[in-house]
């Protein structure tokens, strides 16, 4: 099995740190977010990889990552010049795929087990399928792409569906496994138009292929908002090192600061009589003397004396 990475996001609503790196190459623990998916799909048995990408993300993305080799994958990209959706997307990543499925992955969300394994896991149970979904339950089911079942077979997805005509509470999540032969035989004569898009799997159901889908209900994190940065790197601080606080390298730290469930990446300089609490740092920032950083993102340094609660300094 092969994968499918979508890093082609513009990122609106992580502006202005998007403006600088693409969201989905911020880093988390000293490491691109992205970098944790890519280690997570590997866990999960796969290697070949094709990230697709806009013209704006490929240059830092591609430069960071190269062929893949360094972290023992091989790494494709294809570019999205266009946002049309993410059957669109996937679409830009044919030519590189050979194997009979292919798993996709969202480029800017994570959750707090290993998702990609667990799926290939349970995907492998199932038999033959055209697409194989990952489902949870939803309170506010209108906001997503929900399922409509036929006994254990997913019959339609509705996306957005109008408040209180849910189909069921089972919305749809950004990592799913597709039959290649089903997936592009499905969309071979559809014309993608921004702001019409359709979940991949409805192209299949449309061709009457099989669709079934598994429930997972562990905790996740999307990269949406500037306040996703410090929510990701709390969920992978836990994961990683059952903990929630991170300190990098060459850090330094100046006498009477006190610095709580933060995460400072390296090269960081944190001023005298500090006060950091549930925070976000980026390396190579310097916080100034008598500062109080609350519940806040800083991407940019702080000038002394400042008080920043609940904020995004970028």
């Amino acid at each position: 099995m092969q994968a499918v990475i979508l890093a082609a996001g513009e990122g609106k609503r992580m502006k202005p740190i998007s403006d600088e790196v693409p969201k989905m190459m911020i880093p988390i623990l000293d490491r691109p977010f992205l970098e944790y998916i890519l280690l997570e799909i590997k866990d999960a048995g796969i290697t070949d990889m094709v990230i697709v990408v806009s013209p704006k993300s490929r240059g830092p993305i591609e430069s960071y990552f190269g062929d893949g080799s360094t972290l023992g994958l091989k790494i494709n990209y294809a570019v999205q010049h266009e946002r049309k959706g993410t059957a669109h997307a996937i679409s830009k990543a044919q030519e590189f795929l050979k194997d009979d499925y292919f798993l996709v992955h969202y480029g800017d969300s994570l959750t707090e087990t290993s998702l990609p394994k667990s799926l290939v896991e349970n995907f492998k149970k199932n038999g033959e399928v055209d697409a194989y979904l990952t489902l949870r339950e939803e309170k506010d089911t209108w906001r997503y792409g929900v399922v409509k079942f036929d006994g254990d077979r997913i019959k339609d997805i509705v996306e957005k569906p109008e408040k209180g005509k849910e189909p069921s509470n089972m919305v749809m999540v950004g990592v799913f496994i597709l039959k290649r032969e089903s997936f592009f035989r499905a969309i071979r004569d559809v014309e993608f138009v921004k702001g019409k898009e359709e979940f991949p799997a409805k192209y299949i159901l449309k061709n009457n292929g099989k669709v079934k889908g598994w429930l997972f209900s562990g905790k996740r994190v999307d990269l949406g908002w500037p306040h996703d940065i410090l929510n990701a790197s709390r969920l992978l601080s836990r994961k990683l090192f059952n903990n929630d606080h991170y300190i990098g390298k060459n850090i330094s730290i100046g006498e009477n600061s006190v610095v709580k469930n933060s995460f400072v990446n390296s090269n960081a300089k944190i001023g005298e009589n500090c006060i950091l609490e549930n925070s976000y740092v980026m390396g190579e920032c310097s916080i100034g003397d008598g500062c109080e950083i609350i519940d806040s993102v800083i991407w940019r340094g702080v000038e002394s004396g400042k008080k920043v609660k609940g904020e995004v300094v970028a």
